[in-house]
């Protein structure tokens, strides 16, 4: 009985996360404006900020409530520096951050990261999908050098690199002994394509390095401790 409460627990979190996190990354990147998105996005802050209190609410309640007082104390401190810090702009987002953040740690990692990686990867192929049969518009901007870099469908030129950067970390972390050279190829290739699409230098130079040091600690591993 226990079990399965635990695991209702668990899909309700990943999937509380997986909407505000792909509603989060499409509000603050996507080159599209959708029709009350402000209203929309403080919504998606105070269900995610409720979602969280009773996540906490029911993590409480399987332990009988025995919290460090400490931990009570600076739970309690930090809300209330992030409601002063915040008095001259809505506080939703960071409070919505901040509730997932807290509760996260009661969840398995891998099963976060697995998250992350559906929703930023789902949105990843998306965006560029209908960028390219015309349903999304470019956002243009002209460099120093005066080549047009184009955004794939994102609000701005880096934004596409740096969701695939966060997504090579991400995934190589959760593979991490059982990713195959296939897949470190295949993820080398995407961020070719957006690096060649965007010329963002950055982002690809450091998925690049990340690539190149999964590939030789795994060569190593495959060689000399197989």
């Amino acid at each position: 009985m226990i079990e399965e409460k635990n695991e209702k627990i668990d899909k309700y979190f990943y999937t509380v996360y997986f909407i505000w996190g792909i509603w989060a990354q499409i509000n603050n990147s996507v080159n599209v404006r959708i029709p009350f998105q402000s209203a929309i996005s403080s919504i998606a802050n105070v269900f995610m900020i409720v979602s969280m209190f009773f996540c906490l609410l029911f993590l409480l309640i399987e332990s009988n409530f025995r919290v460090p007082i400490d931990k009570v104390i600076c739970l309690v401190l930090f809300v209330f520096l992030i409601l002063i810090l915040t008095k001259n702009q809505s506080p939703l987002t960071f409070l919505a951050t901040f509730s997932l953040i807290i509760v996260a740690g009661n969840f398995n990692f891998n099963n976060i990261l697995k998250t992350y990686l559906h929703f930023t990867g789902l949105l990843l192929l998306l965006v560029i999908s209908l960028y390219y049969l015309g349903k999304i518009p470019p956002a243009m901007i002209a460099g120093l050098n005066l080549r047009m870099r184009t955004s794939l469908g994102f609000s701005y030129y880096t934004y596409a690199s740096q969701l695939l950067f966060y997504f090579t970390l991400a995934y190589g972390v959760y593979k991490n002994r059982t990713i195959t050279y296939w897949e470190l190829a295949l993820l080398e290739l995407a961020n070719l394509f957006v690096f060649y699409s965007t010329n963002t230098r950055n982002p690809f130079t450091l998925s690049t390095f990340f690539i190149i040091c999964i590939f030789i600690n795994k060569l190593v591993k495959d060689k000399f401790f197989h």
